[in-house]
């Protein structure tokens, strides 16, 4: 079973994940007190959460906690005459599907630790954009692949179940 990873990384994630959250209660709540200083405390922490997506650099963890953060934001200045549970559902809805069909990736980079003809086990990092756990996997293997080697691999989308690694699709 895979561990959830808070070193490195996986912690920038995680507290990329906690203020994206926080801009969003604080948000939803100033909407519905009136209180300017939640606005200004939501502010605070976008730009913390800036500042934590500008040091990853990944493109689409910029794009995807960036965007996510914004229109966080953006809900504290809607006005309180439009229903904000449709609005925020709405919009909510058509940023996972516009973040999906153009930042998620269909492979992932691995390293070979056993291989054989038909199948072979890697070693993955955790990869935001493909949507892959870091862990070991086994997978459909190619002729040729030595243990060691740094390979790309498909990923298998299922609609339920996580995404994972199932077969080398090049060395690199």
């Amino acid at each position: 079973m895979n561990k959830i990873d808070f070193s490195g990384r996986g912690k920038k994630i995680f507290l990329l994940q906690i203020t994206s959250i926080i801009i969003f209660f604080s948000s939803l709540l100033s909407q519905m007190v009136q209180e300017n200083l939640l606005k200004a405390f939501s502010l605070i922490v976008l730009l913390f959460n800036a500042f934590m997506i500008y040091r990853d650099g990944k493109k689409s963890v910029i794009y995807f906690f960036g965007g996510l953060s914004l229109l966080g934001l953006a809900l504290a200045f809607i006005p309180t005459e439009i229903s904000l549970t449709i609005v925020y559902f709405v919009v909510l809805i058509a940023f996972f599907v516009v973040f999906k069909l153009f930042f998620m990736k269909d492979e992932v980079k691995g390293k070979i630790l056993v291989a054989n003809k038909h199948w072979a086990v890697i070693e993955t990092s955790f990869d935001f954009a493909s949507g892959v756990r870091k862990g070991v996997y086994a997978i459909e293997s190619k002729k040729g692949i030595k243990e060691g080697n740094e390979v790309i691999a498909d990923v298998r989308k299922k609609f339920w179940e996580r995404r994972k690694p199932w077969r080398i699709k090049k060395k690199t």
